[in-house]
């Protein structure tokens, strides 16, 4: 990620996150996106679950379900990404709004239930956007909008869906181990990438380059099965002359990373493996 650079006006600050900590306090942040990318996918392969080998002799059938998890991550200290303390909440001692550009045929509302000083605790304020235009929200309550809410608010406008910080992808795998080897699956986390400029409002307080990874919102992970010749290993489970000790695949734990498989293989979306 490149860094994050924040600013008082033209003045440089040492600090994103000193910047970023004002977020926190009454009042309200605006995120606004400069540039995205879409369907980026991480160089590194993540293994998940144990490896297993096959020390039958024969070619054998792997037959796993496997779960991902992606979350998201920033180059502010994971004030966006879900590390930070206060995410946005409902203030009282302030009215203020909030504004941003909104996609063509959306509509963003909600409804939120705060204490209210001249009608008692259970007054209904209404915040909506108004489609195609530069919306405004507002309230008899104040409301806080920190800098993961401000993001929240700004990929909605730009993507018309939802920012999900973390996603579980579950996927059925069957993958034909050959004899005397290892089979280790992984998966290349597909990352939807945001940029933009988090300002704090009236304040003439921002940062800019604020990088966002998060689940991609177009593509899943890509899951890859890597293969490892081990002979010596099934040897040292089955010397010569005896039998294999029990059927099936040896579990075995991950490999390291940095050992480099013999053979690595893509699941594509119709299920089938191609070789890389």
């Amino acid at each position: 990620m490149p860094a994050a650079e924040a600013y008082d006006g033209g003045t440089r600050l040492a600090s994103p996150e000193e910047v970023a900590a004002q977020c926190d306090q009454p009042g309200t942040c605006t995120f606004r996106v400069t540039d995205r990318v879409v369907g980026l996918f991480g160089s590194a392969v993540a293994s998940v679950g144990n490896a297993a080998i096959n020390c039958t002799g024969d070619d054998m059938e792997i037959d796993r379900t496997l779960t991902v998890a992606s979350s998201s991550t920033d180059n502010i200290s994971g004030s966006i990404s879900g590390k930070a303390t206060v995410t946005g909440s409902i203030d009282t001692t302030v009215t203020a709004s909030a504004q941003g550009s909104l996609a063509a045929d959306l509509v963003n509302g909600t409804v939120q239930y705060g204490p209210n000083k001249d009608k008692g605790p259970t007054t209904q304020d209404k915040f909506q956007n108004t489609t195609n235009a530069t919306g405004t929200v507002s309230g008899s309550n104040a409301l806080h909008l920190g800098a993961k809410a401000g993001f929240e608010l700004a990929f909605q406008a730009s993507y018309s869906k939802q920012w999900q910080a973390t996603v579980r992808e579950t996927t059925r795998v069957v993958f034909t181990v050959s004899a005397n080897d290892e089979i280790q699956f992984g998966a290349i986390n597909a990352v939807t990438r945001v940029v933009g400029v988090l300002s704090v409002d009236h304040t003439g307080r921002f940062i800019k380059n604020v990088v966002v990874d998060s689940p991609s919102i177009a593509t899943s992970s890509s899951i890859v099965a890597q293969t490892f010749s081990r002979p010596d290993v099934c040897l040292s489970l089955r010397p010569p002359g005896r039998a294999v000790p029990r059927p099936g695949p040896v579990e075995v734990a991950p490999e390291p990373p940095g050992r480099v498989p013999d053979a690595v293989h893509t699941r594509t979306a119709e299920g089938t493996w191609s070789k890389r």
